[in-house]
């Protein structure tokens, strides 16, 4: 489990708040783990749940997104994770629980407080800022939100509601982490991942990722941004303070909810602790060194450039009344926290060593009584899961900031959802009367979505988002034609019996198609979605009529093996080989990034170009274990792939030894051994790998096929630019596409939201040798065995990649960031 950057494993301890107890959330992450390649353990602890755990940084990202969303039933507050040392695991465990303490009691102490400890790195002209702005405040946001009850599922269904309310069917695709949608309009699809959606990039994506390209993009701009540079080791930092003419900021390159991040530093000792903190916390080793900005912490969310809600984050804090103390005023505030979705009484104020020592340097304690209207600040990050307000600011907000974002939005990426951190000395006052930077941006948004508002009102961030993404009413007019579910493969009881629950039964045909009737398409795609997700016909499903084409490719179209032609020499990696073929026609020097990414200099700017590799969805449904949220996907557009047969229990799978040959790939419900797939032959003994394969792992399903032999279709876009037949001698490419391929082709690519660029792979089932169909869909276009088939015109895949770039898939950056 590498890095997919530096190819290193990272190691994450995580702390699980909420209700999260109870309810199964220690058998549902480690099934979420093992399914995303991760180990470690999972326990529960005193009131939360505790984790530890090895992966890479994209795996970290998507685990903690699917640990911040939890199993049914649960009700998650805060997911906590932090950098640790470096270890290992063979695989995931559920350890006994750990022996819980008592619950701490509401604070109460008469002694003084300690003194505080010398890196606390508390700045009391940022107070003094938080106090003025909070005095500022209208009456009404100064009272505290109280909600009546918490909604299982809060923050997602909020979207699956507005996206049905604008006329969506939306399913999510599977259990996977993060949360995956489909979403289907009469005007088109649309994918999101989380909350990034499918129209975002790669390049979007990869700069919205780094702190120290983001803010080099925006720097580029023109857009506010605090001075920054970027350190690898300790003695580039210490330059940096040395040179400083204020306090410094220091941050992991990669990162979210502040983990890592120390401000307001101004000596060696705090910053060797700062930097080793945000070193720890980088997944490349890069730390960025800012400017410290004086400044609150406005939350900015965008749906492309329209800009939806702005919230106040203030540290936590208490508002002193003249009687209460500060250990009543906290008690009272954690009392309504407590009833607000997102936040719950998971997320209180914390009473910790931070709050102790927070309280000694404004010389109070916790029975203390600081004077009416007197903000007391009890933490230092603007997150609420550390206890911060979340207060709605937006009609406060000065249209110039407002500007600033959606400026920001076209310039890192318009068809993005967007949350924006601002810092601002006064968010009233026009930018450039006051300061006011841009410090981070992610195009998948999570503070400020999936958290209720402590004061002020709570915006519904996707109801405004589906109003941008759905057509107009006038466009949404769905189709009513007579719609047939097709299955895959012949039907067990237990199949008939899954339909005879779905009350499906009745209406199946000698074909073995479903009629569901006639009906609006909204109406048939809900149908399918609901069967799809029964465990007998999960990806074995399509959804068609009769106006549908041919979504096979008859064996005859395809032409066999022709005369080679002489190979083309192409780089080792695909990216290197766009870089070599865009610099052959346009005379210039780019060069390979990233893995997806060019660059090339000019003048004084650093110029990245987007290969038009997949995005968010697509880029999922392509790996190798989510074979069967693919078909879904594809089965819902009435695209089949081949026929796959349920395999329901070891006693099925034994039957196979007395079986015809067979050769093909055997899919697991559940990983086993890091594997989701096994590949079977005529050589494969079931009857040992009966004994072996889990019970937990079945149902299995077969995807069975004639022969080794198949065919690739290398797609950019919807259009099919290179085809050929794969045979025990190699790669023999077409010199044609057949019209039949181009065209199912196009409908695959089509199908799916942020499509990119994919190779398609048919094969001939075992029962319909007689043509071809879909069989796996991969990101790899293996663009070195076109250049050099065993028969055939060689093809350069690079170069039609390096002809299709434009300037909209380019990005602008200072020449210092290379």
């Amino acid at each position: 489990m590498a890095d997919q950057t530096t190819g290193t494993t990272l190691a994450f301890h995580c702390i699980v708040e909420g209700a999260v107890q109870g309810v199964g959330y220690r058998n549902w992450a480690r099934k979420t783990a093992l399914a995303l390649g991760i180990g470690g353990w999972v326990r529960n602890s005193s009131n939360h749940v505790e984790l530890m755990y090895a992966a890479s940084a994209q795996q970290a990202e998507d685990f903690a997104l699917a640990l911040a969303s939890g199993p049914r039933g649960a009700e998650v507050t805060a997911v906590k994770p932090r950098n640790v040392r470096p270890r290992r695991f063979r695989t995931f465990k559920i350890l006994d629980s750990k022996h819980a303490q008592p619950p701490v009691a509401t604070p109460q102490t008469s002694a003084p407080l300690a003194k505080p400890t010398p890196d606390l790195h508390y700045d009391p002209a940022y107070r003094a800022l938080c106090q003025k702005l909070y005095d500022a405040l209208p009456s009404d946001l100064k009272t505290h939100n109280r909600g009546q009850s918490i909604p299982k599922d809060w923050g997602f269904s909020q979207f699956e509601t507005a996206a049905a309310d604008a006329g969506c069917v939306v399913s999510r695709i599977d259990a996977g982490a993060p949360r995956q949608y489909l979403m289907e309009h009469a005007a088109g699809r649309l994918g999101m991942s989380s909350t990034r959606l499918s129209t975002a990039s790669y390049l979007d994506t990869l700069v919205a990722n780094d702190k120290t390209l983001t803010m080099a993009v925006l720097q580029q701009a023109g857009l506010p941004t605090p001075q920054s540079h970027v350190a690898d080791n300790i003695d580039t930092a210490l330059a940096r303070l040395s040179t400083a003419k204020g306090p410094l900021v220091l941050k992991p390159s990669h990162g979210s909810n502040s983990e890592g991040v120390t401000t307001n530093v101004t000596t060696q000792p705090a910053l060797h602790s700062a930097f080793s903190k945000a070193q720890a916390a980088a997944p490349d080793g890069r730390v960025v060194i800012e400017d410290y900005v004086r400044g609150v912490d406005l939350r900015m969310l965008l749906a492309g450039d329209h800009f939806v809600v702005a919230y106040l984050r203030l540290p936590a804090n208490v508002i002193g009344n003249g009687t209460d103390t500060i250990a009543q005023l906290m008690a009272a505030k954690n009392a309504d926290r407590a009833t607000l979705p997102g936040i719950g009484a998971e997320n209180p104020i914390p009473q910790n060593r931070l709050t102790d020592d927070l309280l000694a340097a404004q010389d109070f304690t916790y029975e203390s009584v600081p004077p009416s209207g007197h903000f007391v600040q009890l933490g230092l990050r603007p997150n609420t899961s550390d206890g911060a307000d979340q207060i709605t600011v937006t009609d406060l907000l000065h249209p110039t900031i407002k500007e600033a974002c959606a400026d920001a939005t076209k310039i890192l990426g318009s068809e993005s959802l967007w949350g924006f951190d601002v810092l601002s000395e006064d968010y009233t006052q026009p930018v450039g009367t006051t300061r006011t930077v841009f410090c981070e941006a992610n195009n998948r948004p999570f503070g400020g979505v999936f958290r209720h508002a402590t004061h002020g009102a709570y915006v519904n961030f996707f109801e405004p988002v589906m109003a941008k993404l759905s057509p107009p009413p006038t466009t949404q007019a769905w189709t009513t034609a007579q719609w047939y579910l097709q299955i895959s493969g012949p039907l067990s009881n237990s199949e008939t019996d899954a339909l005879k629950s779905l009350n499906l039964a009745d209406a199946m045909l000698s074909d073995g198609t479903v009629a569901l009737g006639d009906m609006t398409r909204d109406q048939a795609l809900k149908l399918y979605f609901k069967a799809s997700r029964h465990p007998t016909l999960l990806g074995r499903l399509a959804l068609h009529n009769n106006a549908v084409p041919d979504v096979v490719v008859p064996s005859d179209d395809i032409i066999g093996p022709s005369e080679a032609s002489a190979p083309i020499e192409v780089a080792e990696t695909l990216t290197e080989a766009i870089a070599q073929a865009y610099n052959n026609t346009q005379g210039t020097a780019a060069a390979a990034w990233r893995d997806n990414v060019l660059r090339f200099h000019h003048d004084d700017r650093l110029t990245l170009w987007d290969t038009q590799a997949p995005t968010s969805l697509a880029a999922y449904l392509f790996r190798p274990a989510r074979q069967m949220s693919l078909r879904t996907v594809l089965g819902s557009a009435g695209l089949p792939m081949t026929e796959i047969h349920v395999i329901p229990s070891a006693n099925a799978l034994l039957q196979l030894q007395n079986s015809p040959p067979v050769a093909g790939q055997l899919h697991l419900s559940r990983k086993w051994h890091k594997r989701t797939t096994v590949a079977v032959s005529s050589d494969t003994n079931f009857a040992r790998l009966a004994t072996r394969i889990p019970a937990n792992c079945y149902p299995l399903r077969l995807d069975a096929w004639e022969t080794e032999d198949h065919l690739n279709v290398i797609m950019l876009g919807q259009t099919p630019i290179a085809a050929g037949l794969h045979t025990a001698q190699g790669l023999h490419s077409l010199p044609e596409i057949p019209s039949t391929l181009a065209r199912l082709s196009a409908q695959i690519a089509t199908a799916i939201p942020g499509f990119g660029r994919a190779r398609l792979t048919f094969r001939q089932s075992q029962n319909a040798s007689s043509y071809w169909r879909l069989q796996a869909i991969s990101s790899d276009l293996t663009h070195s065995d076109f250049a050099a088939p065993a028969s055939g015109p060689a093809i350069d895949i690079a170069a039609h990649i390096a002809a299709s770039l434009t300037e909209t898939g380019s990005k602008q950056l200072p020449a210092a960031q290379s």
